[in-house]
């Protein structure tokens, strides 16, 4: 009968560590599943929200690179125009050049002359029906040689005699000019080179963003560079260069700078700017799970809010990960390592591999998305480039430079958070718990 109450002690003291593990077991459980929920609401809302504002991010980025192209291609025609004045002022001033000129008009009009005979004798050849393309070159060879005219190959091309013929006089007088050297003095040489120095950086600029817009073709490229060699490739006599009347001539025509490119800053950003205030205004009419519709003031600083409510949100998830790591090396200690490890959560990262890969993206993705969001923002908003230094509060990408400083401390608070979030997972991850003696 004294034997009794021992045996019941006994008994009570097997079944006290029996019922701790179970406690033990259902909190693991139960803290699983609800981080399991909360992670899946979580990675929802970021991918949502990231699919939402990225197609945002690549229109405010074209526009922001065609506002700097434009920025630049303006400081470029300044230059170019600076030249166009530079030479055509000299050029007028000049008596030399004047007695040139008057010479090659002179030449000019002696073609003119002799235009009506032309005339009729390619009329004569192409009385009966209109020659194929390939007998053309050979009537306008006919009447060169009669007339001891010079012809150019190039305006062969014309099956039209008025434009062959106006083709070779303009032919004739370019030759001619070329053989007509001037020497433009020191003071317009300097300015020149002034001018052109500055010429290759922007086109480096330009061609930096374009690569992002294509918003200016190669032709244009390629004929501002040529520019800048040709002028290099002058004879210079001192500081003076040696320029041949056809080329002064060149620099004093609009065409000559900008062949194929327009600068109409209106229509080129139209197109761009009615897109992203389309796709505002789509964003206005979604309804978001639970909470419904949500007004958005501005998409801008939506944008820049973004990254700290990722950081927020997993700050809260780090602590569940951090009882989550606790319970189950608690859990390690009372039970089998094989029994165990069916029993663990995918969610749970000291789960084996393969199947640990699971948590450490649920740990790790948040901190990628909130790094390449935060360089996108810093790259768009915060880079200092001519437009974005110059924008007008009425422009579409426009920040005010208070809420810029707010939304960098903001997002500077959120590495901060991430870093504390890290340190709480990691420390319950390397820690030992002291096994009951």
């Amino acid at each position: 009968m004294t034997s009794t109450p021992v045996v019941a002690n006994q008994d009570k003291d097997d079944q006290e560590p029996k019922d701790e593990q179970k406690k033990d077991r259902d909190d693991y459980t139960s803290l699983s599943s609800n981080l399991q929920k909360i992670t899946l609401v979580f990675f929802g809302f970021i991918i949502f929200v990231t699919y939402i504002l990225i197609p945002y991010y690549s229109q405010a980025d074209e526009y922001k690179n065609n506002k700097n192209i434009l920025f630049y291609v303006d400081q470029i025609y300044d230059n170019f125009s600076a030249i166009k004045a530079i030479l055509s002022n000299y050029t007028a001033d000049n008596e030399t050049i004047k007695k040139y000129q008057t010479d090659l008009d002179h030449s000019s009009d002696a073609y003119s002359i002799i235009y009506p005979q032309l005339s009729v004798v390619y009329k004569k050849y192409t009385s009966t029906s209109v020659p194929p393309q390939e007998q053309f070159q050979n009537i306008f060879n006919n009447i060169s040689n009669s007339y001891h005219l010079t012809t150019y190959p190039v305006c062969n091309k014309q099956p039209d005699f008025g434009k062959w013929f106006t083709c070779n006089t303009h032919e004739n007088n370019i030759l001619a000019a070329k053989r007509i050297f001037i020497v433009v003095n020191s003071t317009i040489t300097n300015e020149i080179n002034d001018k052109i120095n500055n010429i290759p950086p922007l086109i480096r600029n330009i061609e930096i963003h374009n690569n992002v817009t294509s918003l200016v073709n190669a032709t244009s490229i390629k004929s501002w560079n040529k520019i800048v060699s040709d002028w290099k490739k002058y004879p210079m006599i001192s500081t003076s260069a040696k320029l041949d009347l056809a080329s002064l001539n060149k620099y004093k025509e609009e065409g000559y700078f900008f062949p194929s490119f327009k600068r109409n800053e209106a229509n080129l950003t139209t197109k761009i700017d009615n897109r992203i205030k389309e796709y505002i205004s789509k964003m206005d009419t979604i309804e978001y799970p639970i909470v419904g519709r949500v007004p958005i003031i501005s998409l801008n600083l939506t944008f820049l809010s973004f990254p700290f409510i990722i950081a927020a949100g997993f700050s809260f998830l780090s602590f569940q990960f951090k009882k989550l790591i606790k319970l189950s090396k608690k859990l390690e200690q009372d039970n089998n390592s094989d029994e165990l490890e069916l029993f663990r959560s995918w969610i749970d990262p000291l789960k084996s591999f393969p199947e640990k890969i699971y948590s450490l993206l649920v740990i790790f993705t948040p901190c990628a998305i909130f790094v390449i969001l935060f360089c996108l923002i810093t790259i768009t908003w915060y880079h200092e480039e001519p437009y974005m230094m110059t924008s007008l509060s009425h422009d579409v990408l426009f920040i005010s430079i208070v809420d810029k400083h707010v939304f960098l401390i903001l997002n500077s608070i959120g590495i901060v958070i991430f870093e504390l979030s890290y340190i709480q997972i990691f420390s319950a991850w390397g820690s030992r718990l002291n096994k009951p003696s």
